[in-house]
């Protein structure tokens, strides 16, 4: 989730609740943890772009070569991408991801101590 979250020294609150709890549906922005798709012993974090029903328009970049894909998330699924878009493995190369994946929405991000 660079440059939003780095991958060391920062902390982020993740609320596992609200969702389970109250049935606060995700929103698309939402940054998510859930487990990786295509390796179940990892655990992601990226942005919702999409959720069950809507329409993603979005752009693949392949050896130097720009192609645009439109799909339609199906229910049950969000759509996820990184935020930097140039180095992210997303929901552009695995597809959507199934809700039962996500573990939690990313409330808050916390200062690195070091710097407290």
């Amino acid at each position: 989730m660079k440059p939003t979250i780095k991958e060391s020294g920062e902390f982020v609150y993740v609320d596992v609740f609200s969702q389970k709890f109250k049935k606060r549906d995700f929103q698309v922005g939402d940054i998510v943890i859930c487990k990786c798709p295509y390796d179940s012993k990892k655990t992601i974090c990226k942005r919702i772009k999409a959720i069950e029903g809507q329409v993603v328009k979005t752009e693949i970049s392949e050896y130097g070569y720009k192609t645009f894909i439109t799909a339609l998330v199906p229910a049950g699924h969000i759509w996820l991408e990184g935020d930097n878009s140039s180095n992210s493995t997303d929901s552009r190369k695995y597809g959507p991801v199934p809700l039962d994946l996500v573990q939690g929405r990313v409330a808050y991000k916390l200062f690195p101590f070091k710097k407290l």
